[in-house]
């Protein structure tokens, strides 16, 4: 699962299982590590907030996402299936708290 996610993070943060959420979360799907922890881990993520509006929509239509916000860690894990619908909502309603 590891390779098929083609993961280059930074180095692990202390006291995660990974440089990034992405990485945090092909590693559970690889079952390096279990669902509670994936989850808890990437909840107590702090994630990049977006880009500003610039006031120009044919700009803000073409700007790239934070790279280690939500939707680019968590939602591109979904995407890949790297996680589960389920534990995407969980963790989407628990940081919406």
């Amino acid at each position: 699962m590891l390779q098929r996610a083609r993961v280059e993070a930074p180095d692990v943060r202390p006291g995660t299982h990974g440089g990034t959420a992405y990485e945090i979360a092909a590693r559970c799907a690889a079952g390096e590590i279990d669902h509670a922890t994936m989850r808890a881990e990437l909840i107590g993520w702090e994630y990049d907030k977006p880009l500003p509006l610039s006031g120009y929509p044919d700009v803000d239509d073409v700007r790239p996402h934070a790279e280690g916000g939500f939707n680019q860690q968590v939602g591109r894990a979904l995407t890949h299936g790297f996680l589960a619908g389920e534990d995407y909502d969980l963790i989407l309603d628990a940081l919406a708290d």
